[in-house]
């Protein structure tokens, strides 16, 4: 029986690991313990937050010293992806992110130097440290885009052009955050959810993103995206030699790319996790023999020596988000009626109940989601929001 040490919760992985006869010993924060835990973990080291990493580290060095040998580490999270590379060479337990994957975990403009550097891709880039950086930086690109440097979940994301740079290069001086600006790719924006087995890239997935085209926040995927051949060929190899060029030996990742209107292909950054959003949840409800999150939690935990690729049905499927649109929820109603009586409606959820308030802008903001079936892609790319009216009502004072 294998025994595999997990860096923070995730509960489908683990899950799958332990259907696999895998023993698992949880490291995780102690706000963060729930009553399935006792059936999940075998063991669980609770610390009061992650803040002191050197305790942490000492504390699992100790406490693994005593124990049977771990097979591996696993870690989803990109903010504890690096505590755990730190167990991992202290405790000489495998770990399937190396020292060039940690160069970019929360450092998006590593990614791109890196990348520049290595001849792959050349989107022009640069660090923010003033007003300045960004008024040169627009004068001489023409439109780009401003982000946190290890921004998540598509927070604080800004389209700068010459009418509103002088605004936005105001408001970011006046932040307390380290931010990145990189010119704008004008074109269609995907995923491509992978899993790397000893080496060897299995490109599974292209995802279509439908995006808020002011905020740039997602608001719905649609698996798999309708592409021609030639293109999910050159994505596909694309991304092969993305991942080389990254190291990447076993794993899932997940990595955002932009298709222009002259084919061209532009990565715009790369995550050593599964796909956010339920896209996993997606790709599970059209697979004829895998199941992605199996193969994505036994790739990390090195336990998969061999992969034959996933196989698919004819059929497409979508998730769409509602988001938060006024400031304090009055009422929140899933349509249970509707969702019953119509079959190509999987599931549905609400994230809100009356007197939540708007959160911050980004994928945070949600009020809950539909996810939904077709045999026909256009049908799911343009009918979100009939969709999610069918389904959720949310009304807000």
């Amino acid at each position: 029986m294998d025994k595999i040490l997990v860096v923070g919760g995730f509960s489908e992985i683990h899950r799958e690991l332990k259907k696999n006869n895998c023993k698992l010993t949880l490291i995780c924060e102690s706000s963060k313990i729930k009553p399935y835990f006792k059936e999940l973990y075998d063991e669980v080291l609770a610390f009061s937050n992650f803040e002191n990493e050197d305790q942490i580290i000492e504390t699992v060095r100790k406490f693994v010293e005593y124990s049977e040998n771990y097979k591996s580490i696993i870690c989803m999270f990109e903010s504890l992806q690096s505590l755990a590379y730190k167990i991992a060479k202290k405790t000489k337990i495998p770990f399937n992110l190396n020292a060039t994957q940690m160069m970019f975990i929360n450092n998006k403009y590593a990614l791109r130097n890196y990348l520049k550097k290595s001849m792959f891709d050349n989107v022009p880039c640069e660090i923010v440290r003033n007003k300045d950086n960004v008024l040169k930086f627009v004068n001489i690109n023409g439109t780009s885009i401003l982000k946190p440097i290890d921004g998540t979940g598509s927070r604080a994301i800004y389209k700068v052009d010459d009418l509103n740079v002088k605004q936005m290069a105001n408001r970011i001086e006046l932040l307390n955050e380290m931010f990145i600006i990189e010119k704008y790719i004008e074109g269609e924006e995907f995923s491509v959810e992978a899993i790397s087995v000893n080496g060897q890239h299995h490109i599974y997935g292209i995802t279509k993103k439908l995006k808020n085209l002011e905020s740039f926040v997602e608001v719905g995927h649609v698996v798999p995206a309708k592409i021609s051949l030639d293109l999910k060929k050159r994505v596909m190899e694309y991304v092969e030699k993305l991942l080389s060029i990254l190291k990447v030996t076993n794993g899932p990742t997940h990595t955002e790319i932009i298709i222009t209107n002259e084919q061209e292909i532009h990565v715009v950054e790369t995550h050593f996790r599964l796909g956010g959003d339920m896209i996993s949840e997606l790709y599970r409800n059209i697979s004829t023999n895998y199941d992605p999150i199996e193969v994505a939690a036994l790739s990390s935990a090195q336990l998969l020596n061999n992969f034959d690729n996933f196989t698919f049905s004819s059929r497409f499927v979508a998730i769409y988000f509602e988001e938060i649109n006024g400031e304090i929820v009055s009422r929140a109603t899933l349509r249970n009626e509707y969702i019953a009586s119509h079959d190509e409606i999987i599931s549905a959820e609400l994230y809100v109940k009356k007197g939540d308030k708007k959160k911050e802008i980004g994928s945070f903001n949600r009020s809950g989601y539909v996810i939904a079936t077709s045999r026909d892609y256009c049908e799911l790319v343009s009918d979100r929001k009939k969709i999610l009216d069918s389904c959720i009502e949310v009304l807000y004072e």
